[in-house]
């Protein structure tokens, strides 16, 4: 059976790894981790999507191995016949839950060759980030109603 979203391909935009200079192997790896993404759909195709996703870690430095940017792009479809409730209610988390389980392999495969070793990204709670995204576009939008009505 083919499942209703599919990832027909995806291309990294950037990519920097680079090796934490005094990361201490024998004290537990902490780092700070951010990600975003936004999702567009296909102005004359309603089932094509694409997905733009933002990955940093460590940016503070903190004690882990390796510094990580990763931004890429995936292209998503959904099968014939979907019906649009259904896309409105999953491409937000399916999408970007496969598309970052590619960037945690594009990760550690590109890591397995450096010198502290593989590196697989933390795993991520893409409920939380949905949340918080949509928290941020109401919080924008209720700014925008307050700056208006001050005029």
């Amino acid at each position: 059976m083919q499942a209703q979203l599919n990832l027909d391909e995806y291309f990294i935009d950037e990519l920097v790894i680079r090796k934490t200079i005094n990361y201490d192997k024998e004290k537990p790896i902490t780092g700070d981790y951010f990600i975003d993404f936004d999702i567009l759909r296909h102005d004359k195709n309603p089932l094509l999507f694409k997905l733009s996703m933002f990955i940093e870690f460590n940016k503070n430095d903190d004690n882990a191995p390796y510094y990580i940017l990763l931004k890429l792009n995936g292209f998503f479809s959904y099968a014939d016949g979907t019906d649009d409730d259904y896309i409105k209610k999953t491409i937000a988390l399916n999408a970007p839950s496969i598309l970052y389980g590619v960037a945690r392999g594009i990760v550690a495969q590109v890591t397995g060759n450096c010198e502290y070793g593989k590196f697989i990204l933390p795993a991520v709670n893409f409920v939380e980030i949905v949340k918080r995204k949509s928290e941020v576009k109401k919080l924008k939008k209720t700014t925008k109603k307050k700056e208006i009505k001050g005029l």
